[in-house]
């Protein structure tokens, strides 16, 4: 059987390592003085890490703030509303805190974020040896009790404000790796672009993964039968397409026209060898 075919396909969008190069730095600048994804959602991942470790650690209902990054009063804190200290010391300072160990339960240990400022300092905390609980086998145990929460405040005052640096270099840290040029190409890699290289949603299909291709089709056969033959063949391979029938009054032909979209290589090479 032999079909008349006539082929025309028009590339109307380009990968990024497809555009021009002064076209790539453009983006590339415009992406990286305009993006917002580590705010958007990019921290989500370092904070729940941060976080996660913070409650290994002991402390609990873990809330992390921060401000950054290049502003006077930028910085990180992080919100508690108690410790587990079997958690939070070290084999050597339970020795040290044998007694605070022993009431654990009976100590108020809250750190909450105060002020307009996000930083180790911004906090305002609530820290007591709730005596009145307590039934002190001595009153020499009560007073060891009392000096050894006085030194352990003053050791986890010193562990807070160095934890909440690290943390917030941290962060800074993940969010650099967001505005590296390595992470921008990434990002402009999964777009498409028009052949000037402005994002277009007229242009692009973004539901494909490949290239959008726009091929037009025409069958011009003799009969509706041959037509149809080809048809079927398309359908098997392509399911339902935007086509369209016309009847050449002046030559006596049907001729039928489809349009596809986001075409491979194979899916050309098979059109063309129907």
């Amino acid at each position: 059987m032999k079909i008349g075919k006539e082929f025309n396909h028009t590339k109307l969008a380009y990968k990024f390592d497809e555009l021009a190069t002064g076209t790539q730095e453009r983006l590339i600048e415009d992406y990286q003085e305009n993006n917002e994804d580590f705010n958007d959602w990019g921290s989500y991942d370092i904070i729940y890490q941060l976080e996660e470790g913070l409650k290994e650690k002991g402390f609990y209902d873990v809330n992390i703030c921060y401000t950054g990054f290049h502003s006077q009063g930028d910085g990180a804190m992080f919100e508690y509303s108690g410790i587990d200290l079997d958690k939070f010391l070290n084999d050597e300072q339970k020795k040290e805190f044998d007694i605070l160990l022993k009431y654990n339960d009976s100590i108020r240990l809250i750190c909450k974020k105060e002020g307009n400022y996000c930083h180790e300092y911004s906090i305002n905390k609530d820290e007591e040896l709730e005596e009145y609980y307590i039934i002190f086998e001595s009153e020499e145990e009560q007073k060891k009790a009392n000096e050894q929460f006085e030194t352990f405040i003053e050791v986890l005052e010193e562990w807070r404000v160095k934890k909440c640096k690290e943390i917030y270099k941290s962060i800074e840290e993940e969010a650099d790796c967001f505005k590296s040029e390595d992470y921008t190409i990434s990002r402009l890699n999964d777009e498409l672009y028009s052949k000037l290289g402005v994002v277009s949603e007229d242009d692009i299909n973004k539901s494909e993964g490949s290239l959008r291709i726009e091929f037009d089709l025409s069958i011009i056969g003799k009969s509706n039968e041959e037509i149809t033959a080809i048809e079927c063949e398309l359908l098997k391979r392509f399911g339902e397409t935007d086509s369209m029938t016309i009847y050449d009054c002046d030559k006596s032909k049907l001729i039928k026209e489809w349009k596809f979209y986001s075409l491979t290589k194979e899916d050309i090479n098979f059109i063309q060898h129907l």
